[in-house]
């Protein structure tokens, strides 16, 4: 499904396609930098390129960027082979525009969560309890399967 584009002063973003429960998004900033987020992963962590803050006010939070959006590419390059300080080095090298390609989780339609949308609100819904609290041999088995299950 393609979403229309939604227009800033000096900046756009725009929809490119949704596909299961991930959107694909465009977001175009246009400078000066500095941009107004962080990042995190690359190849040297074994980790995708990720945002991992937006400084509140920035050109960054009014084109829509959000912690947790996958970079998927910077002004056109594919990051997935990027290690983290050449993607940080892209981002601050681009002073008057910077262009990336972001994935991003769609958010959980309300009645599929009977009313519940905030990730804090799931968590507390989906909460367990560790067992080491209870048992020494339930906190062994517990821990083996969670290294089994991954």
């Amino acid at each position: 499904m393609l979403r229309p584009p939604a227009r800033f002063v000096g900046l756009s973003r725009q929809w490119v396609a949704t596909s299961g429960h991930v959107m694909a998004l465009t977001v175009n900033l246009i400078g000066p930098s500095p941009w107004g987020f962080r990042i995190y992963g690359g190849r040297d962590f074994k980790k995708v390129i990720t945002v991992s803050k937006v400084n509140g006010g920035s050109k960054a939070e009014l084109a829509a960027l959000q912690p947790g959006d996958v970079i998927l590419e910077i002004n056109g390059e594919n990051t997935v082979d990027m290690l983290n300080v050449e993607a940080q080095n892209k981002i601050k090298n681009s002073k008057t525009q910077l262009q990336m390609l972001v994935e991003r989780p769609e958010p959980p339609i309300p009645e599929q969560t009977n009313g519940t949308t905030t990730p804090e609100q799931l968590t507390g819904r989906f909460q367990v309890s560790h067992p080491c609290s209870l048992s020494m041999s339930l906190c062994r088995s517990f821990h083996l399967w969670s290294v089994n299950s991954l």
